[in-house]
């Protein structure tokens, strides 16, 4: 298992224990009533992209991990070999994409059958278990439409609870007879809809994000969740490492819909307009 396959484990688990993380003062539930709920819920696996279902036990196990070695605990040292037959080859694999291509409701056993047929395979030399979960994991590739999902105004009850960011592109400046753009980076809190960190630069990056939520929770604190939307100043590997050290869930908009950012892009008018002062200041006074 690589290190980026590590992490992405890493933080499947520190996802599935962050509830109990971020329980409430005033949450009457137990430890163990919520690693059910957890168990029940299941944990969506960004490496595979489905739902994993794990026993109370193991995510148990998972929290002692952290609490004892933070994210270090619950990083996995696994086999290189992981989720690779040993026994189904590039040809074998190759002509079971073919049949499950050409036959969408094959099931695995009619597979193994024409296999044999097709003297690919020799008869009892590959289970049918073996061939199942071959096939199983080819389903994993293939992705299913999404069904449109009713949009609902909602409104968090206390500050920090959920924090949006997004950029925004500024006027443009010229810099020793250069011409760049700008780009505003701004966070609003979902509750009272105040912008608690706002900064321009010349580039759209992770860094970039990174130094205005710093500056913001150095003003008012962690908040519980992060709103962003999918470009690659915001969803990437750092971002997720920083989050699980900081205590804090992300969540991604599904991509082209700005609604689920409305109160954030509602204010690009705000920064364009009011916050254009700062480019000023910073680049030609300056």
């Amino acid at each position: 298992m690589d290190k980026k396959a590590q992490e992405l484990k890493a933080l499947m688990k520190y996802t599935a224990i962050l509830p109990v993380l971020q329980k409430s003062d005033d949450d009457a539930r137990s430890n163990n009533e919520i690693f059910r709920e957890i168990s029940i819920r299941g944990v969506f696996d960004s490496e595979s992209g489905e739902l994993r279902y794990f026993a109370v036990p193991t995510i148990k196990r998972w929290y002692n991990q952290f609490r004892k070695n933070s994210l270090g605990g619950l990083t996995p040292k696994g086999r290189d070999d992981a989720n690779k037959s040993r026994k189904i080859d590039e040809t074998v694999n190759t002509a079971i994409k073919e049949l499950m291509t050409a036959f969408p409701k094959i099931t695995a056993a009619e597979i193994g059958r024409r296999l044999v047929a097709n003297g690919c395979i020799a008869r009892d030399s590959i289970s049918g278990s073996t061939i199942n979960r071959c096939v199983n994991q080819i389903k994993k590739e293939i992705r299913y439409p999404e069904p449109e999902k009713e949009m609902r105004r909602y409104e968090r009850k206390h500050i920090n609870e959920v924090w949006c960011a997004d950029t925004c592109v500024g006027p443009s400046i010229e810099i020793d007879r250069v011409k760049y753009k700008t780009y505003f980076i701004g966070i609003i809190d979902d509750a009272s809809r105040m912008i608690v960190g706002i900064d321009v630069f010349l580039n759209d990056n992770y860094i970039n994000f990174s130094r205005v939520l710093q500056s913001a929770i150095k003003k008012y604190g962690l908040p519980k969740r992060l709103n962003l939307d999918n470009g690659s100043p915001y969803k990437n590997i750092q971002m997720s490492l920083l989050a699980a050290r900081l205590g804090i869930s992300l969540f991604y908009d599904k991509p082209y819909t700005p609604t689920a950012k409305a109160k954030i892009e509602n204010r690009k008018i705000f920064w364009n307009v009011q916050e254009a002062v700062v480019v000023v200041h910073r680049f030609l006074i300056l």
